[in-house]
């Protein structure tokens, strides 16, 4: 709930930063939907390489960074920072690509 009330009833509301039905709650994912969707799959893709002979290249997404992106007080200046330790509202995710062997 915090996301919704930070990024839709403050920004969108009460600030009046973003225009009113910027965002859509019932689309926003947290970093745990996110990984699960992107990393807990195997993907398979021609290794450039290997085209001419049909040999596929197999890999998997390791999350390698996470960082919440929050806005300090007072908001009215829009100053943001980068914190590890929260992400409920936004955040920035970094992947990385990882042979399977």
């Amino acid at each position: 709930w915090k996301s919704y009330g930070m990024a839709i009833v403050a920004a969108e509301y009460i600030s009046g930063k973003v225009p009113v039905g910027t965002h859509d709650w019932n689309r926003f994912w947290s970093p745990d939907e996110v990984e699960r969707m992107v990393c807990d799959v195997e993907h398979g893709g021609d290794s450039g390489s290997g085209g001419a002979t049909g040999h596929e290249e197999k890999y998997v997404m390791k999350q390698v960074g996470l960082s919440g992106m929050v806005i300090q007080p007072p908001f009215v200046n829009l100053k943001w920072s980068l914190d590890p330790l929260d992400t409920d509202v936004n955040w920035i995710g970094a992947y990385q690509k990882q042979r399977v062997r």
